[in-house]
């Protein structure tokens, strides 16, 4: 009973069963380390798997309503399921998923709940920069990649913005992109330009939109040189550039400027070997149809035409507004071809296609160029009364928008039809408007003509 027990924790016995357990407990640490490694893996496999599948099903095409639901609801539950960011990747993954989730939302008019989401994915691309910034061995690629994603986030926003008529907080936001676009490329630099630029526009702030669109276009012009081994958005924003220059200049009375602009910009579309995938090119492509119609080549204009919506229709969807530009020249190519029902019939799905316009703005713009094109070129001969009731149209759209050398043009045309039907006060009276607005020698000639006129008949 009074024997001694020894403690099998203490001496050597102990230190040998220490030791042991130690092992074990090391090989169970492996063990376990790398059951969680590869679980991980997985994890982040099947993540990008469904990130690669949600892309694909953002970027195939045009979308309606339905299939932007569908992407909103899978982009819900991807962020939803994968909401652990602690790689770049991660970081890089979620913004974008945001980026495409917030632009979903904006396209069906959930403006709020878009904006949520678009400022979600900026929050998430700038802790990302840090932690970048921060690791022992930076990526730059991977820093610049992140900063390019928080500008897209940034133009969505703006664009978000825009939509809903808030120009004070959307130029803010492009403002602030563009700080960000400056640690990028010209590319970048060049689009933020271009967005603002466009604010400056609705503002009737010409001669500021116009220069930031030179501004942009000489970020670009060092950039074209190799676009043929970048992307095909560094060719639509170098494009993109001629097109809002020459509509700027149109605005402004420089017609010569922007025809000028505009040979320029077909010659330059074809050395980058430009299909009419967006706006820029179409218009683009359809000059040589305009050449056409100026030249009266009727039956060749209509075969192009009809090529090029075809066409259009095959990339853009049969409800694009971009089909209007080659509708209303259709409708002028059937007027001369004598076919008034097929003229009538395309200045109508014209007009249809750019009251879908999203931009305000242009949507005036586009439908006013319809009411001319119908007015000069297929009513003027048949139906003057209808003529004058589509310039009228457009004068006072152009007038509205403060579009002073659209206005003189229209009171110019307006004049100008008035006098082939005899009515020479009315028409001096439009006339003077049109030289009060603009100085130009031919509507001083024609007012002198009528003014002469009335002074015989009086």
């Amino acid at each position: 009973s009074g024997q001694h027990h020894r403690n099998p924790t203490t001496g050597a016995a102990g230190e040998k069963m220490r030791a042991q357990r130690t092992a074990e407990g090391t090989v169970l640490m492996r063990s376990e380390g790398e059951r969680m490694k590869g679980l991980r893996k997985r994890w982040a496999e099947q993540r990008n798997s469904d990130y690669k599948d949600l892309r694909d099903e953002a970027f195939s095409g045009q979308m309606g309503a339905e299939e932007k639901s569908t992407l909103i609801q899978r982009c819900e539950a991807f962020l939803m399921k994968y909401n652990k960011c602690d790689t770049i990747e991660s970081f890089l993954i979620a913004t974008d998923v945001y980026f495409m989730l917030g632009s979903a939302q904006g396209n069906l008019g959930c403006y709020k709940e878009g904006n949520f989401n678009l400022e979600e994915g900026c929050k998430v691309a700038r802790t990302g920069q840090v932690i970048a910034r921060q690791s022992p061995n930076p990526k730059m690629e991977e820093v610049w990649s992140l900063y390019d994603k928080e500008v897209r986030a940034l133009l969505q926003l703006a664009d978000h913005h825009h939509e809903e008529d808030n120009d004070e907080e959307a130029m803010k936001l492009l403002l602030k992109a563009l700080g960000r676009a400056r640690l990028l490329d010209a590319l970048r630099v060049a689009e933020c330009l271009l967005w603002i630029a466009k604010i400056y526009k609705v503002q009737g702030k010409i001669t500021q939109a116009e220069s930031k669109v030179r501004d942009a276009m000489q970020k670009m012009t060092g950039y074209h040189s190799t676009l043929e081994a970048r992307n095909e958005m560094g060719k639509g924003i170098y494009l993109q550039c001629f097109s809002r220059l020459q509509e700027l200049l149109r605005l402004q009375g420089r017609i010569d400027e922007a025809e000028k602009l505009a040979d320029e910009a077909h010659e330059k579309a074809k050395e980058l070997g430009y299909t009419d995938k967006y706006e820029i090119v179409n218009q683009v492509n359809l000059k040589d149809v305009k050449k056409m119609l100026e030249r009266a080549e009727w039956d060749d204009a209509d075969v192009a035409l009809q090529n090029w919506l075809q066409s259009t229709i095959s990339i853009q969807g049969p409800e694009s507004f971009m089909l209007g530009e080659g509708l209303w020249m259709l409708g002028v190519c059937h007027g001369k071809q004598g076919r008034p029902v097929e003229a009538e019939a395309a200045f109508s799905q014209a007009e249809a296609c750019f009251r879908n316009h999203p931009s305000p703005i242009l949507r005036k713009e586009k439908l006013c160029h319809v009411k001319e094109a119908k007015a000069l070129y297929f009513y003027s001969d048949i139906d003057p009364a209808a003529a004058r009731t589509c310039l009228e149209y457009s004068l006072n759209t152009w007038l509205e928008m403060g579009a002073s050398a659209n206005a003189a043009l229209m009171q110019f045309n307006l004049g100008n039809l008035l006098y082939k039907n005899g009515e020479w006060e009315e028409a001096a009276a439009y006339f003077k408007q049109s030289l009060e607005e603009r100085k130009d020698a031919t509507a001083c000639c024609r007012m002198a003509q009528c003014l002469y006129r009335l002074g015989r008949n009086a």
